[in-house]
This record gives structure tokens, sequence and C-alpha cells, in this order.
């Protein structure tokens, strides 16, 4: 399987391989720089273990035997999917997967070629929320107004979004949700805590929120919440995604100026508003403090050069009109 998949190695889209079990046998650079994972540490894990796809309603996709290797293996046709993913930091990444059989032997598929593009949700679609977790947690509606309310204020709500947002639309029990945030109380006391936050939740992303209407953001299934924010955008993708861009840029005045726009995404520590529960987040705060202080350096580094270039150009000019 080697030497086909050596087809894929200046592949421009993320591509990575799996075997009949599921388990990943190659990953390229792209599908690391898009998902953040070393092929070092991919190679052998179950696909849908560490990609923990949904639809874009939420709803679990990888699985054993998920949809895609089922039809492959049907030999039947696979359309393109969306799918949300989970980065290696822990945040969500909006991507559109296509499938084939690499290779059949007596009719069996013996390995499968997923090739993953990273989509920036359009910002013309409706019902879009823009979130920002670089720092202390901030929205901006779908109406374009940023999220201000004495509800949202509250340092628990702020804090219970960023967490649901964190968990990528997964539904989670009261019991876990209690405990995390009020570890301190009894379960009873806790559980009511968690039920005053929801509902103040609830009123901050929907203020004219009746008492007996079911909130649009908020399902309740079961013992557990969920937040819903269909494809909501995030600010530490566009973060990644302009570095990179800009990064693998040739022109040095368009690389500066994705590298400002990232910048100035940049307000702070990853999750920040989470720094006081009994979360570790230490590694992901650390990936995106590298990203930033490389922007940051790559950044000089261009103004030095687009200086040089400035420099070089109007000596030769005063060398022309002496001349």
């Amino acid at each position: 399987m080697s030497l086909s998949l050596q087809l894929f190695t200046q592949a421009g889209d993320g591509v990575f391989a799996v075997d009949q079990e599921q388990r990943i046998l190659y990953w390229n650079r792209f599908a690391a720089e898009t998902l953040g994972y070393q092929p070092s540490e991919v190679i052998g894990q179950y696909c849908w273990q560490l990609l923990a796809g949904t639809t874009n309603e939420g709803k679990p996709f990888c699985c054993p035997d998920c949809p895609i290797i089922c039809h492959i293996r049907a030999k039947e046709p696979v359309e393109s999917t969306d799918l949300i993913v989970k980065h290696r930091s822990g945040h969500a990444v909006k991507i559109n997967i296509s499938s084939i059989g690499l290779s059949v032997k007596e009719g069996d598929v013996v390995g499968l070629v997923h090739l993953e593009r990273f989509e920036e949700p359009s910002q013309s679609e409706s019902n879009i929320f823009r979130v920002y977790l670089l720092g202390s947690t901030a929205v901006t509606l779908p109406n374009n107004t940023l999220l201000e309310n004495d509800y949202w204020h509250q340092t628990n709500v702020r804090s219970l979004f960023t967490y649901m947002v964190w968990q990528n639309g997964r539904f989670l029990s009261r019991q876990h949700l209690s405990t995390l945030f009020w570890p301190h109380l009894r379960l009873p006391a806790a559980l009511s805590e968690l039920d005053t936050v929801i509902h103040n939740l609830r009123r901050a992303l929907e203020p004219n929120l009746t008492q007996d209407s079911h909130s649009a953001h908020i399902q309740f299934e079961n013992g557990r919440y969920r937040l819903c924010l269909p494809n909501p955008w995030l600010d530490v993708n566009t973060f990644q995604l302009l570095i990179h861009e800009a990064e693998h840029e040739t022109n040095a005045t368009r690389a500066t100026e994705w590298y400002c726009e990232a910048l100035a995404l940049y307000r702070g520590h990853y999750l920040a508003d989470l720094a006081e529960y009994n979360l570790n987040f230490t590694e992901e705060t650390e990936h995106f403090q590298r990203l930033y202080q490389r922007a940051q350096d790559n950044l000089m580094a261009l103004h030095d050069q687009l200086n040089a270039c400035n420099f070089q150009e109007t000596n030769q000019a005063h060398k022309e009109d002496f001349v």
C-alpha cells in the first residue's frame, strides 16, 4: 500500500488512509496542518476515535463500520460529506471529506483513502454565530451585533457556554456539568446551580425567549444538555488557517496582511474563561502561544524583507536620477 500512497505525498488536500479495520495507515502533511496531529501520533489509531466526527446537525458520524466504509465495501458510490471533526487542540474543525477504495483484492477492499478539505463557514450563511475563544470568550450574533447583556456578563454563564462550545455540540449530562463547575457543593445544590445558569444562558442567547418556549440553542434530552450553534465561526480555526496561508504565500505583501489578520484575533490565552476550573488545557494553550509567537517572528522578518526591497528600489531610483 505504501507505493500507492506515494501518489498523495504532494496532494494539496489533507489525505489519510485506513485499513479494513479503520486503523490509520497514512497521514500526509496537509492533514497534519489541518487537524494538528503529526503522523507519528495517529498511525495505528482508529480514525473514528481520533476524529470523533459529527454531521452539521451534531449527530455522531464517525464510528466503527461508519457509512463511508460500508458503502465502499458494498462497492457503492460515496458522495462527499461535510463533517465537523476534532482538532488536536480540542476545538471543532469543519471539513469536506471524499473517499475512495485504495485497492481491491478478490473483491475485498483492503484500503481506503480519505481526502479532506478545510472549509471556512460562509459568512453569508444565515444563523452564523462568531465565537472568539482566544482570550475571554466573546460572541457576535447572527445579526452582527456583539452579545452584550446582563446574563452574558455573569461569569458562570460565559464559562458554561465556553465549555459547551469546546465540547462541539455533544450532549453533556447534568451530573457531569454540575460536578465540573461546582465541585465544592453537594450534588443536589450543584444541580440547582446548573439549572439556574442554564436558564440564564438561554436568556443570554435568546433575550426574547418566553417561559414556555423551547430554546433554539440549548437542547435538553434524557438528563443531558447540548449547545446548538449550527456551523459556528471560531476564531481559532481562522487564526490557524491565516497563519498556514501566510507561511505558504510567496507574495510578501499578501503574507504580511494575513499575519496581521491572524495576530489581531489573538486576545489572550485559549479558553481563558475556563482557567479556574479543573481542566487541563496546557498543551492547547501552548500550541496557540507558539503559533502566535511564530507569526510575530515571521511578520517581523517580512517587514525587514520589505524594507530592504524598498531601500534597494530607492537607491536604484537615485542612481538612475544621477545618471
